[in-house]
Order: structure tokens, then C-alpha cells, then sequence
């Protein structure tokens, strides 16, 4: 077997092209899935079981699920509930939810990571929960998760490239 390089320069433009598809989505993808990460902790944080128990029953469901089957679930099966995606809207979708069952424990760890003084400090300064998340607990924890976030954004490619619609 012998590589070809003329195979890749005749299709230099397709190969751009899904080059580019692959950027995009997987950025789009990794934003959203943070964000929603971000809200899935502070949910996984919680003090109430009713809130707490619910949203660690969908972490671990996520998780434990193949990545595949709850692409399929999402592109096939969302036309009986009235969900209709397009591939790259189910691809994106699919890999934000995904994604945010894994980034969730990351932020979970960080936060558990911040000391608790810091948080009674905060709260005896009368900062609200947004402005202790903002200045105190983001950017301590990020330090500790940047590269555990790093580690899952660069497995939302792979996932991405082994797993076409």
C-alpha cells in the first residue's frame, strides 16, 4: 500500500471544506455544551434533592449511554415528538448535550475544589450568588479544570469524526 498524495490534492476543496464543517460545529458544539455544563453543576450542587437527584439522574444517563444511540435517538426518534433537525442541527445538539453531562462534573469539581471559607467570606461581603460565581469561584477553579476541559473539547472531535450522520 502506498500513500497517495494526489488523492488529497484533487480533493483539496472537499477537504477544506469538511475541515471547516468540523471547526465550526465543534466549537458551536463545546460553547453551548459548557454553558449548559455550567448550569447542570450548579444544579448537581444543590441543596435540594428535588432539584439535585433529577439532575444527577440525566448526568449519569448521558454518561452511561453510547454516544451513537443518543444520536439516533435525537435525529430518528425526535420526529415522533415533534423534534425535525437537520443532520448538522442534531449533530450540534446532539454533542452539546452530550458534552455537558461531562463538562457538568468538571465544573463540579471545581467548584467542590474552592475552599468554603471563601464562600462565607463572600456571603458576609453580600455578594450574591452570580458575583461570588463570577469573581471568586470561576476564576479560581479554572486554573485547576482548564485542562480537563481542554482533554473533553478535543474528545467532542473525535466523537464528531467517528460518528457521522
Amino acid at each position: 500500500m502506498v500513500f497517495d498524495i494526489g488523492v488529497i490534492t484533487a480533493h483539496a476543496s472537499e477537504v477544506i471544506t469538511g475541515f471547516g464543517t468540523t471547526l465550526w460545529t465543534t466549537v458551536v458544539a463545546c460553547f453551548l455544551a459548557m454553558g449548559f455544563g455550567l448550569i447542570v453543576a450548579q444544579g448537581l450542587l444543590a441543596k435540594s434533592i428535588v432539584i439535585r437527584y433529577p439532575i444527577r439522574l440525566y448526568v449519569e444517563t448521558i454518561r452511561t449511554t453510547p454516544f451513537l444511540v443518543q444520536l439516533f435517538l435525537l435525529y430518528y426518534g425526535g420526529p415522533t415528538v415533534g423534534i425535525n433537525l437537520e443532520p448538522l442541527e442534531a449533530g450540534i445538539l446532539g454533542l452539546a448535550i452530550y458534552g455537558s453531562a461531562y463538562y457538568a462534573e468538571i465544573f463540579r469539581a471545581g467548584f467542590n475544589s474552592i475552599p468554603h471559607g471563601q464562600l462565607e467570606v463572600a456571603q458576609m461581603l453580600g455578594f450574591s450568588h452570580g458575583q461570588t460565581l463570577w469573581r471568586i469561584q470561576l476564576p479560581q477553579m479554572m486554573g485547576l479544570i482548564l485542562p480537563a476541559l481542554v482533554n473533553t473539547s478535543i474528545f467532542s472531535v473525535k466523537r464528531q469524526q467517528s460518528c457521522r450522520l
